[in-house]
């Protein structure tokens, strides 16, 4: 009995000296979880035991070890330690369990491997019977979990709760864990043990979690049907080998391992002993090998090669299933791992102040690396003034990367995103025959206008016939072969989009888009080439081409397994401005005169040359009332300055 105390008063002693990783915290139904990450590669989550907190793992040597090749993710259980403590014992239970599985959803993490010490393990074996999808393996130390109950195991926990209540410490379970003949623990011992309980736990929570014990129990049928590859590992010497040994014969499957001598806790607790250690790596080198896997490695910096801690990166399949997420270490770097399916995946790395990053790829290559430069929002000193009108067209007339993946509807390519999130792209805001006259800015709803109202309402807004071309990066797409699919789809207002237009649009997958902007009829500045107003313009995200007949596509890597995301080069910025003011000149436009493909300067004169290739290039800026130029620009990495262009007003004859 004595080793157990001495046990447990080292890990109340460490709980607030031994951490190797930051406290974060997370919302799990209404608790709030404390939780911590340290290490790159497959992650792993480690359960601690009952009255424990996450420092169990740090106290002896565990997490450090495991974090040399792992993404280690420890936290506090639900009543212990800095998580939330409620004295409901309906709020513990299986609830335990399901915060793992919160947990994952919360740093993005599909599958990962679980690690469960005593209490941690009762809690991982009944969570893989309630959710074993979400796990690549399980280890159970010390604990096997619950297969019964009946009115003595009732007793014994009401018992035990009652002294948690009085002491924080159960003397009852203290000795129906230690070792068969070990003398009983000193009224001195206890005393203090008690006393280090209180200084870090809350013993009603701590008895609240005791009577909660029926709610993890789980059925021999149930238990005997988990598939996760399960590792088992206890003491000679620890009472809990006999629920090991019940959960062997239940499923033989598991792989039992029984270390010489060693204890349930105290000195020679199994936690202590290196033989945990080497049977733990045995068994995760084995799960964690598996051929399917990559390794995606990232390295963060900002554009002076700086590296960047705390930016998030995320492995992403399709427009918005996050296979995988984490931060970036003080190197900046970052390793995730995800199941090869020989698919298109997007690598997004993002940072509060920073432009967000997007990478394609294909996951056929097992290692993949790479290094991501993260520049800075260019941070502008004068409000810029938008009108009710303004904002409401913006809002109706354009959509980005962002707002794509918010979309709380399906969508499947560039239509659903015409259709389902911005249909005014199709007719214009008044276009469509049974809107004129109903624009509420000029006509009560339903009401039909005068003659010279008409009029003045077409002059402002427009009555725009159906949108009537589409362009996708700075060029226009006219001849492609149709799709029937695509045709049969338009409905409603879609319905008067043409079938050249649906076939493009279909042919563009939404994780592929960088924005989709729609220039109404309305919009006939004397500098627009012909075709150019009343059309859908389709920007694609850097790494991303488009041909009429495939539609999207990623571009082939120039080097199979290392990749580099420099934004300097699709984000090269030039800048217009009025010679004779300073002013920025809004709407100049930014002509490549091999290809003909434009692009337009925003309020703040500047414009991205994401639209030009790489290589020297002939361009023509334009703007009405002003004297045009013309000027060579080069696009390279190493050619990543910002370009200045100034203007002179053209002079009356």
């Amino acid at each position: 009995m004595t080793t157990l105390v001495q046990s447990t008063a080292v890990v109340l002693t460490l709980t607030s000296a031994v951490c190797a990783a930051q406290d974060n915290y997370f919302d799990a139904g209404g608790v709030r979880i404390r939780y911590a990450v340290q290490g790159t590669g497959e992650p792993i989550v480690l359960v601690h035991g009952f009255t424990n907190t996450a420092e169990i793992w740090s106290a002896n040597g565990i997490a450090q070890d495991l974090s040399r090749d792992h993404r280690v993710i420890t936290f506090d259980l639900r009543g212990h330690g800095k998580s939330d403590k409620p004295h409901d014992p309906a709020k513990y239970g299986r609830e335990m369990g399901l915060d793992v599985v919160r947990l994952l959803d919360h740093l993005g993490i599909q599958r990962a491997h679980v690690v469960g010490y005593s209490l941690g393990a009762h809690v991982t074996s009944q969570l893989l019977t309630l959710r074993p999808e979400r796990f690549i393996s399980a280890t159970l130390i010390a604990g096997s979990g619950r297969f019964g109950w009946s009115a003595e195991l009732a007793k014994e926990a009401e018992q035990d709760a009652s002294e948690m209540e009085r002491e924080c410490i159960s003397p009852s379970l203290m000795n129906r864990l230690s070792p068969p003949g070990s003398a009983a623990p000193s009224s001195d011992s206890v005393e203090a043990l008690s006393a280090s309980c209180l200084a870090v736990q809350d013993r009603f929570a701590l008895a609240a979690v005791t009577r909660s014990r029926p709610d993890h129990v789980m059925t021999r049928a149930a238990a005997a049907a988990v598939t996760v590859p399960t590792l088992a590992i206890v003491g000679t010497d620890d009472p809990m080998k006999a629920g090991l040994d019940t959960l062997v014969r239940i499923r033989p499957s598991v792989k039992l391992v029984v270390i010489d001598g060693a204890t349930h806790a105290g000195p020679r607790g199994i936690l202590r002993r290196p033989e945990l250690i080497a049977a733990l790596h045995d068994f995760l080198s084995s799960r964690t090998t598996q051929p399917g896997t990559v390794r995606v490695r990232t390295r963060v910096a900002d554009s002076l090669g700086v590296p960047m801690s705390g930016a998030e990166v995320s492995v992403v399949d399709g427009l918005n299933a996050v296979l995988a997420r984490g931060l970036t270490d003080d190197r900046g770097a970052l390793t995730l791992a995800i199941q090869r399916s020989g698919n298109d995946h997007e690598l997004v790395v993002r940072r509060i102040g920073y432009r967000r990053s997007d990478v394609f790829f294909n996951d056929t290559n097992p290692n993949l690396s790479f290094d991501v430069k993260l520049r800075r929002f260019v941070a502008t000193i004068d409000t810029v003034r938008v009108t009710a009108e303004e904002d409401v067209r913006r809002k109706s007339y354009f959509i980005d990367a962002e707002a794509i993946e918010q979309a709380n509807r399906p969508i499947g390519d560039a239509l659903d995103v015409v259709m389902k999130l911005r249909p005014d792209m199709v007719w214009s805001r008044t276009g469509k025959p049974d809107r004129i006259g109903q624009h509420g800015s000029t006509f009560g709803r339903g009401s039909l206008p005068s003659a010279r109202a008409a009029m003045q309402q077409a002059a402002k807004w427009g009555n725009c016939p159906p949108v009537q071309d589409v362009w996708v990066n700075g060029a226009r797409i006219r001849l492609v072969p149709l799709d029937p699919l695509a045709i049969g789809r338009r409905s409603g207002d879609a319905a008067a989009i043409s079938p050249t237009i649906a076939t493009v649009l279909a042919s563009i997958k939404p994780e592929h888009i960088a924005e989709m902007e729609y220039r109404p009829c309305t919009d006939h500045a004397e500098d627009l080439p012909a075709r150019a107003s009343n059309a859908i313009f389709v920007t694609l995200k850097p790494g991303v081409g488009f041909a009429p007949v495939t539609g999207s596509y990623v571009l082939a890597a120039a080097e199979p397994g290392v990749m580099h995301a420099d934004p300097s080069l699709p984000f090269r910025v030039l800048g217009v401005f009025d010679v004779d003011t300073g002013e920025p000149v809004e709407d100049a436009r930014v002509v490549d005169l091999a290809t003909g493909t434009f692009a337009r300067t925003t309020k703040t004169g500047t414009i991205s040359l994401a639209f030009i290739p790489a290589g020297s290039w002939r361009l023509s800026i334009e703007k009405a009332g002003y004297d045009s130029l013309t000027m060579f620009v080069a696009i390279s990495p190493r050619d990543s300055s910002p370009v200045t262009v100034v203007l002179a007003r053209r002079k009356s004859p």
